[in-house]
């Protein structure tokens, strides 16, 4: 190992600038191009209501960039501006925790100055309105005296606004949150049982109730039902199994993380062995029994509903021998079969794909006991 004077390890070239950074020089002029690149190939749009994939790919952006270096860097939000011990909110990943006043005491306590904090506020929101829709630029352009301080522009102060057109922080929302949790078992079953995507779903539910400040004490119940809606008897049972042992074992650390990781993990064992929902053996002899029925159904042969009840054929159907006739050929069916005709032998039979029919009327007694 070569031995000189020790290197500063960084993970990113940015977050070896300390201080001011001088745009006029051409490795300012990069910094600065690459802190306003839009966040990815797609534009974002607050009108979907969900922003977690923008907000993931800021936070990514603010690390690269040394923008959450704490004490140093703008998105850690002191509560109290006026008070250096105060607790500090990381504004993107618990935007839910703090109002647009605490955003802007905070911002005003730099954006007015020559600083580093001002330099990089100012590329957070350059990045941010690089990164969504014109749709999305037209309905912040309302309230943009809301993330702007004077005339500086904030984007500490655009990324609160933001969230809140987005409906990502209204009281009504979170109550949204907790009563969708109780019904993850319709949620289950609109997925088509697909349990990645179900709990991918989860996740994101989670997520909105923790960037508000919230929790939830009833999840272990809640995915209980959910996975419970699956039409897999095997995968239910692994999941009762899972409950059971936890019920029954005071040390078990189950926990809706690891519930939903290892209910992901036997779905895909399920599926890449190819035996997800398939059928045991009961349910194999019920669906035999089902097909049975309704080929016989098809097989029957159809109601006349014009027919006379007193001079209708009969068929004896008591004697298994017979073969019932397929419905192409009874669409098919003599004349005499079907219009009823009064044959020549009363007390004989007539065959139709070896099938016998009586003529019932008063002449022979009106029905037949012939067997």
């Amino acid at each position: 190992m070569a031995h000189g004077t020790a290197t500063e390890f960084h993970l990113s070239p940015a977050m070896a600038i300390t201080g001011i950074i001088n745009y006029s020089t051409p490795e300012g002029r990069k910094h600065f191009e690459r802190s306003i690149e839009k966040l990815g190939d797609e534009l974002f749009d607050i009108e979907t209501g969900d922003l977690h994939p923008f907000l993931d790919a800021l936070y990514e952006r603010a690390r690269e960039m040394g923008w959450d270096i704490p004490g140093v860097g703008i998105t850690d939000i002191l509560l109290d501006p006026l008070d250096p011990h105060s607790e500090y909110v990381n504004i993107i990943k618990h935007h839910g925790e703090l109002t647009l006043d605490q955003v802007r005491a905070f911002v005003a306590t730099y954006i007015t100055q020559e600083s580093r904090a001002a330099q990089d506020d100012y590329a957070m929101y350059r990045c941010m309105r690089n990164s969504v829709t014109k749709n999305s630029l037209t309905r912040l352009g309302v309230w943009t005296n809301q993330y702007h301080i004077d005339e500086y522009a904030s984007g500490n102060c655009l990324l609160k606004v933001m969230t809140r057109e987005s409906g990502l922080e209204t009281k009504s929302t979170t109550t949204f949150i907790r009563q969708t949790l109780t019904t993850l078992d319709e949620r289950m079953k609109s997925y088509g049982d697909d349990v990645l995507k179900f709990n991918t779903y989860v996740k994101g539910l989670i997520r909105s109730l923790h960037e508000r400040g919230e929790q939830t004490y009833d999840l272990l119940i809640h995915l209980k039902k959910g996975y419970l809606a699956c039409k897999d008897s095997a995968f239910t049972k692994y999941i009762t199994d899972l409950y059971q042992r936890d019920e029954d074992d005071e040390s078990s650390d189950l926990t809706p993380d690891l519930l939903m990781v290892r209910a992901a993990n036997k779905y895909k064992s399920l599926v890449q062995s190819g035996q997800w929902k398939k059928p045991t053996e009961v349910e194999w002899e019920l669906m035999a029994l089902r097909a049975e029925v309704r080929q016989s159904h098809k097989q029957g042969l159809p109601k006349d509903n014009n027919a006379n009840e007193s001079t209708k054929p009969h068929t004896n159907t008591t004697k298994p021998k017979y073969t019932k006739i397929p419905y192409k050929k009874w669409m098919h069916r003599p004349k005499w079969l079907k219009e009823h005709e009064h044959p020549s032998k009363l007390n004989m039979p007539c065959s139709f794909e070896r099938v016998p029919f009586w003529y019932c009327c008063e002449e022979n007694g009106g029905h037949c006991k012939r067997v």
